[in-house]
């Protein structure tokens, strides 16, 4: 028996790509880089999948996160 993913547990999202902007929509809101515990409190995600979605956003945005600001 498979258990449902935290994507599917999301109330409000239809699919991959709502859950997608939803996410990045969040990352970007955030004044402080996101730890995987943060991920975890407002997703429901699992560690390891926390860590996998912040280094692709990492990836995909740059180390800082946001608009490639330096602090």
């Amino acid at each position: 028996m498979s258990r449902p993913s935290f994507q599917s547990q999301q109330a409000g999202l239809a699919g991959n790509i709502e859950f997608a902007f939803a996410f990045v929509s969040w990352m970007q809101s955030r004044r402080t880089p996101a730890t995987p515990s943060d991920l975890l409190d407002r997703f429901g995600m699992c560690r390891a999948t926390a860590y996998r979605y912040l280094r692709r956003y990492r990836d995909a945005f740059g180390q800082e996160g946001r608009n490639g600001a330096t602090h």
